[in-house]
């Protein structure tokens, strides 16, 4: 299973808004169909020419296997996700393809934040204790010190502890 970013505030969106509003009463349907659009595109995401593509294209038979809706119905609610801003909506020779561009952003924030970087995000880290270069993809997680560095750490939190167990009132 795939998961794509899902934006805790999406329900509050102005394009979503615009949504609620043109669909009236269908207003819950049309938000489960844009859903199983987000889903449907953020599980076929892939990569051309290093570029994220976040656009489908199927016929108004697939689009209703995809979304579990009549082709009427489907017709309609392609339509109406169409108003939403961040996505776009187009019609070429029977196929109807929605591209939602803002997907990247979503993965990109979604994978920054998770720590599990790609490839081509990984951080290069200068080890200095050993002047090597360190490409790993997650993010480095302290090293231990040297023993004379540790001595004198050691050494620190003992006169400390020193200093706060005679200054106490």
């Amino acid at each position: 299973m795939r998961w794509f970013k899902h934006m805790s505030d999406l329900s509050r969106d102005e394009g979503i808004a615009r949504l609620l509003d043109k669909a009236e009463e269908d207003w819950l349907t049309a938000y489960g169909f844009l859903s199983l659009v987000l889903e449907a595109i953020a599980g076929r995401m892939n990569s051309k020419e290093g570029h994220l593509v976040c656009s489908l294209t199927y016929s108004i038979r697939q689009w209703g296997r995809t979304t579990y809706s009549h082709p009427n119905r489907v017709t309609k609610y392609l339509e109406l996700i169409g108003v939403i801003d961040w996505v776009d909506v187009e019609f070429d020779e029977g196929l109807y393809t929605v591209s939602i561009p803002r997907m990247v952003d979503w993965r990109d924030e979604t994978t920054r934040k998770s720590g599990a970087l790609p490839e081509q995000f990984a951080e290069i880290r200068v080890d200095k204790t050993t002047e090597k270069i360190n490409t790993r993809k997650e993010p480095s997680t302290h090293t231990l010190p040297d023993s004379e560095t540790a001595d004198r750490l050691d050494q620190s939190v003992e006169d400390l502890m020193n200093h706060l167990d005679v200054n106490k009132v």
